[in-house]
Parts: structure tokens; C-alpha cells; sequence
């Protein structure tokens, strides 16, 4: 161990240090959770339903096992289909040992579930102890993930899975029927959860009719479909889950135009084999990548909806050009010309590459690209080259072009990027010196039972520069080459509620292990009305003015939006009282303070003054 990670903790001023009993949460969930009459619950993929939970107290029939050996201790529980509440049969139960156990390798466990979704375990006392964290990933019979995440060791435990749904559709455009189209839906982004959660995928028949056999956490009241044709997004929709289950399914209407891009050189010859990346940019679309080549006339005709676009094109041997494009046609056809400016022999652009001490690196690779609002989009623009024994490198490039350029080595990582336009001058990449550290949640302190969830993270420096900011499934969270200095991090995890905020400092070298337990996390809610009365759905809810939380954590973590009924809910970590900025969909917003566990009313203006 080369170095040490020094904790600071915040205050959790509502942390529960009471043990729980999670017997009596099983009990009580089965007991109380309202179960739709089996003839309303829809069969999964032809297949009868489930039986439901016998009546009678669980806890009896798990304790009903014999005795375990005294080198180890038996854990109990059940399964239950998170949107039902009906018993899980036939699934697969993994438990990975906790992370920062000494567990030889090859120490995960499995079980089946039987009858009534129930599952044991006799884990042995060394490895695995009582009342702590561990990994859980639950599969069915096709090895779908049902579960991944973490869950507290006891006696008596309760797991959900997620949902099967079956989702059916027919996709209606105003082209012709069109060819070799897939789809994926996803659970739109809610909460502090800012990106899409993947549910499923498939293909269109041949009349543009789908079924997605989707698994979700939840059954949300909309997916988003995003369909995708010839490498490249056609477009990206929002549909109610009620028409996607109903017997007929949901015709998904969606206007197809057609850009016709033309690459040609300062000459006006046209560019053969240019590469070309694409993604919708403004904001109502996910930001998947589109990839596409130029013919022998320098052309690439996509089908796209009306939308903004980023537009990225580039080959060996010319500058990149990166453009943004707005395709209102309406289904009409826009054409566009973009030109590239081919280099000269002595176009380029040189520099050193330097590690911690100021010596040369060799045989790091250097990395330029073009600055675009989304990172993929920048790769059909990308050169790199390799230093030599004195650390040196050499670009074919612009010397006039701003770029991003980094280094990486297989040693030493990469070292921080930066934005340069060289001007015929060197370019310095120094590498700091960094450190490995893990953080480790532990769900200790939560009581709500065991759900799956990614944990979403935002790591940022002391002068609040936000270093990382994803999400995980897995725990612990590892982060490989973070510069030497001091970090906050805030985690939250999704599905169950849980939230902890901690500091920690990076030393050179591997650092030690970071723990961090996971609280109940203290949510705002209320709902969202015009002036006139009116409910405001799809209004932005944005968390600001909460002194532990720096602008760019607010901004990805406190953030929500309102659903059909104008209804949100938001994370404000630990905060007891907050204030919202409320924005509706023609612009206009207004400002309120709430308060935990007092729903509110926000008024917004009719219209955007």
C-alpha cells in the first residue's frame, strides 16, 4: 500500500443506528402490499402467472429449515416480482462476498428459487458475516438480469426483481416500408437518475410491426423507443405504456426527412471514405451516434427526424470539420455541403510528453480531436501518433485548429486533457501524480428492502471542478487514475432510496479502501400547476440553494421532472428544506421553497413572460 485515504465524514443528522428487523419488514410487505386479482395480471411470454403468496407468516416456513452448521449461518428469503408482489420461481441467486472481505477467490454462492420464490443459504462464518453488504445478481431461466445490486445480510431477507413486460407496437412513417430497422427501449430518465435505463430490443417485421419482451425496475407510464437504421438513429419517442400493453399496441407515428450530406475538398472534388459521426443535440433525444461513410461521390443520405444535429467529418489527411445542422423539412429534403481543407506536408503539430518528474515518456499515445458538444461524435476526427524515446510526438494537424489533446500509457494512465490551439508552438502534456482508490456503500443504514438500482455518483475536487459524475451497478466504485488532492463524492442509490455524501483524500499510489453508508435519502415532492389551474406535465424541477451541495452536483443530481399528473419528486440528499426552480414547457417557471415530507403547489405563468 503506497498511500492512505484520510475520511472526512459529513453529518447525516437523520441516520438510523438502530438495527433493523428485517423479518418484520417481510412479514409486513406481504401482508400489505395490494395484489391485483390474478385474472388482471398479464401472462409473461404465454405462460401462466405465478401463484400468489400463500397466506400465513413466512417467517414460520423460513425458519422451519434445520438448524445450519455452527461454522456458518443460513440466510432465508424470498423473491418477488417488483410489480405484483407474486413469487419469482426458477431464478438464479448470486451472492459476490463483500468487497473489502479477504474472500479467496471463486467465493460466490448460488441458489435456485423454489416454491413461493423462496431461497437459503449456508454461508460460511469466515467469508461472509451477518447484517453486512454484498453483491446480489438474480437471472431467470435465459440469463436476463432480474437483480444486480446490493443487499444486507440477515436471517431473513426480501429481494424484488424486475418486471417482464411485454410491449407491442407497430412503428407508422411517412416513407415506405422501411428495411432492417431495430429498436431498444429504455425507462426514461426520472429522479436523480439522468440517464435512460435500458429495458429491451428488438427488430421490426416486415410490416413495421414490433414485441419487445422489456424487464424494468418499475412499470413506468411511458418507454422510450429509439430506432435506429443503417448505423444511425432514425428517432427517438416517447410512448404510454398503457397503448404499448394493450391488445392492438401503439402506433408509433414519426415524420422521416432526409439529409443528403456532400463532402468535398477547397477544390470542390469530392471526399471519398470520410468518416462521419452524427447525434441530435438538442436535448429531446437521446445522444446515440450515428456512423456513416462517404461514396465515391462524397455523399451519405440518412433518413432523420426534425431535429438539431452534430455533425462531425473527417479523414487522414484533412482538417475535421464539425458543423451543427437544424433539419426542419418537415419530411421534406435537406441538402448539405461541407468541405474539408486537406493539409500540407508541413501542417502539424508537435510536442513532449513528460511524467510526474519531468522526464520523457516513450511509446505514449497521443490523442488529438476536434471540439464537439457530444465526446463520441469527435472520433470521426481523431488522429493519434506515438512518442518516441525522448517522449516526442508529431500530429498530422492544423497547427490553427483548436483541439483536445491527452496522452495515454499502459503504466502511467492518462494525463489530464487540454484544449489548445497550437500555433506552431510545442505542446506540454505533463502527467500528476494519481492514486487508485475504491468506495465501498453499505447499505447498512437503509430499511427499505432490497431492490435493484444503479448507484449514480458525482465525484468533484475542493474548488468544486466535477471530476467524474455515472452511474454503476457495480459496488464498489473504482476509480483508477484520479489526480493526487481532496474530494467530496456523492452517491445515491436508486431503487432504494439511499444516499451518503463523504470526503476522502488521494495519496500517490493505491489508496485505502473507502466506506461509505448509504441513508435514507430526504426527497421533496409536490405538484405543478399553471396560473390558470391547468397541471403542468413534463415541467423541469431543479434543486439550488442547498449550502452542502456545490451548482454542478445540484444540477445532476437535483433534478427531476413532473409526470402526466404534473406530479414530482426530487433528491435533496440531506437537506430538511430546499428551493425548486420550476420551468414548464413554453419557457415559463417560478421559484418555491419546500419542505421534507410537506408536499407543495407550484404555480407557473400560463405563458413565458
Amino acid at each position: 500500500m503506497l498511500g492512505a485515504a484520510v475520511i472526512w465524514w459529513f453529518p447525516f443528522p437523520d441516520a438510523r443506528s438502530a438495527s433493523i428487523d428485517t423479518g418484520r419488514i417481510l412479514r409486513a410487505e406481504l401482508r400489505e402490499k395490494p395484489l391485483p386479482p390474478l385474472a388482471e395480471i398479464e401472462p409473461v411470454s404465454g405462460q401462466d402467472p405465478p401463484s400468489r403468496v400463500a397466506p400465513g407468516d413466512l417467517a414460520e416456513e423460513l425458519q422451519a429449515a434445520s438448524v445450519p452448521p455452527t461454522d456458518s449461518f443460513r440466510v432465508a428469503g424470498v423473491v418477488l416480482d417488483e410489480a405484483y408482489g407474486l413469487p419469482v420461481v426458477g431464478a438464479t441467486i448470486t451472492l459476490r462476498p463483500p468487497a473489502f472481505e479477504d474472500a479467496p477467490r471463486g467465493s460466490s454462492v448460488k441458489a435456485i428459487t423454489g416454491e413461493g420464490g423462496v431461497f437459503e443459504f449456508d454461508l460460511p462464518a469466515g467469508t461472509w458475516r451477518e447484517g453486512r453488504t454484498c453483491d446480489v445478481l438474480i437471472t431467470d431461466g435465459q440469463r436476463e438480469r432480474l437483480f444486480l445490486g446490493t443487499a444486507r445480510l440477515e436471517p431473513e431477507m426480501l429481494l424484488y426483481a424486475r418486471t417482464t413486460i411485454d410491449l407491442r407496437g407497430r412503428l407508422v412513417t411517412n416513407r415506405d416500408p422501411l428495411e432492417g430497422v431495430s429498436l431498444a427501449a429504455h425507462v426514461s430518465p426520472t429522479g436523480a437518475i439522468t440517464i435512460p435505463i435500458y429495458a429491451g430490443s428488438t427488430t421490426l417485421e416486415k410490416d413495421a410491426s414490433f414485441t419487445i419482451l422489456a424487464r424494468a425496475d418499475r412499470i413506468p407510464e411511458r418507454f422510450l423507443l429509439t430506432f435506429f437504421a443503417d448505423k444511425s438513429p432514425l428517432a427517438a419517442v416517447e410512448v404510454p405504456t398503457a397503448e404499448l400493453r394493450s391488445p392492438t399496441g401503439a402506433d408509433v407515428r414519426v415524420t422521416l426527412g432526409e439529409l443528403e450530406l456532400e463532402l468535398v475538398d477547397q477544390e470542390g472534388a469530392p471526399v471519398e471514405g470520410a468518416d462521419l459521426r452524427l447525434a441530435r443535440v438538442d436535448g429531446k433525444a437521446p445522444g446515440s451516434v450515428g456512423a456513416q461513410v462517404t461514396d465515391a461521390a462524397g455523399r451519405v443520405r440518412l433518413l432523420v427526424t426534425d431535429g438539431v444535429y452534430e455533425i462531425c467529418a473527417g479523414k487522414s489527411g484533412y482538417s475535421p470539420e464539425v458543423e451543427i445542422v437544424t433539419t426542419a423539412v418537415g419530411g421534406g429534403k435537406l441538402v448539405r455541403r461541407i468541405e474539408l481543407h486537406a493539409l500540407d506536408a508541413d501542417d502539424h503539430v508537435a510536442g513532449i510528453v513528460l511524467d510526474t518528474a519531468g522526464e520523457p515518456v516513450p511509446d505514449a499515445a497521443v490523442t488529438a480531436g476536434p471540439l464537439t458538444h457530444h465526446h463520441d461524435v469527435s472520433v470521426a476526427g481523431i488522429e493519434r501518433a506515438y512518442t518516441n524515446e525522448q517522449g516526442r510526438f508529431r500530429l498530422f494537424r492544423d497547427p490553427h485548429e483548436e483541439m483536445t489533446l491527452v496522452a495515454n500509457h499502459r503504466k502511467l494512465g492518462a494525463t489530464p486533457k487540454i484544449e489548445v490551439t497550437p500555433g506552431g508552438r510545442d505542446v506540454v502534456l505533463r502527467y500528476r501524480d494519481q492514486g487508485r482508490v475504491r468506495v465501498f456503500a453499505r447499505t447498512d443504514g437503509l430499511v427499505e428492502p432490497n431492490r435493484s438500482g444503479p448507484l449514480q455518483y458525482v465525484l468533484v475536487d475542493r474548488v468544486h471542478e466535477v471530476t467524474a459524475s455515472a452511474h454503476s451497478w457495480s459496488n464498489p466504485i473504482e476509480f483508477d487514475a484520479l489526480p493526487v488532492g481532496d474530494y467530496n463524492l456523492y452517491i445515491f442509490l436508486d431503487g432504494r432510496g439511499g444516499y451518503a455524501q463523504t470526503s476522502f483524500q488521494v495519496l500517490p499510489g493505491d489508496n485505502e479502501d473507502v466506506e461509505v453508508i448509504l441513508h435514507n435519502a430526504v426527497f421533496m415532492s409536490g405538484e405543478v400547476h399553471t396560473s390558470g389551474g391547468e397541471v403542468a406535465p413534463r415541467a423541469s424541477v431543479q434543486v439550488i440553494g442547498i449550502p452542502d451541495w456545490p451548482p454542478e452536483v445540484a444540477e445532476l443530481l437535483g433534478r427531476t421532472s413532473t409526470d402526466e399528473h404534473g406530479k414530482f419528486k426530487v433528491l435533496t440528499g440531506v437537506a430538511t428544506e430546499a428551493t425548486v426552480r420550476v420551468e414548464g414547457e413554453t419557457g415559463a417557471w417560478a421559484e418555491a421553497r419546500l419542505e421534507a415530507a410537506k408536499p407543495a403547489t407550484v404555480l407557473i405563468p400560463d405563458e413565458r413572460d
